[in-house]
């Protein structure tokens, strides 16, 4: 039984190819180990920057929709939040993406602005369920339930 290493498909884009192969492991029936002694230190350079976050979530999109491409199950579809691709429909029909733009986010976080994290997640939201639909479209998958 082969499982592989991390799959090259995915590149150097941010994630999901870590839960890939995991679930690879899964569906070839090797269990899970629980140690509570091991860990992952993942280097950050404090905080990250709005633009380093927007980044990411158009990488992580993209790559869940891979990772939806490779691995169609339902439980893949939790693990990649196919549920952002609802609330992105659902802003987008009270007219809320309009203000979901980086410029605006920036101004607000400058200015100290109290809507600034709702601006900021709307935006992110925006930018993952753009990038996984759009993965999705190139895979010939739709982004509907």
């Amino acid at each position: 039984m082969r499982v592989g290493g991390f799959d090259p498909q995915f590149g150097r884009a941010y994630g999901y190819e870590d839960t890939e192969l995991g679930v690879r492991f899964c569906l070839a029936g090797l269990g899970r180990i629980r140690n509570r002694r091991a860990y992952v230190l993942h280097h950050t350079d404090g905080t990250p920057s709005l633009e380093c976050e927007m980044k990411k979530r158009r990488e992580c999109g993209g790559n869940g929709a891979l990772f939806y491409a490779k691995h169609p199950l339902p439980e893949v579809k939790k693990l990649i939040k196919w549920s952002c691709l609802r609330w992105y429909d659902h802003l987008n029909r009270w007219g809320l993406l309009r203000w979901a733009t980086p410029e605006l986010a920036a101004t607000f976080k400058y200015r100290g602005h109290f809507l600034y994290p709702v601006v900021r997640k709307m935006l992110l939201i925006r930018l993952y369920a753009t990038a996984l639909r759009e993965g999705l479209a190139e895979a010939g998958l739709s982004g509907d339930d």
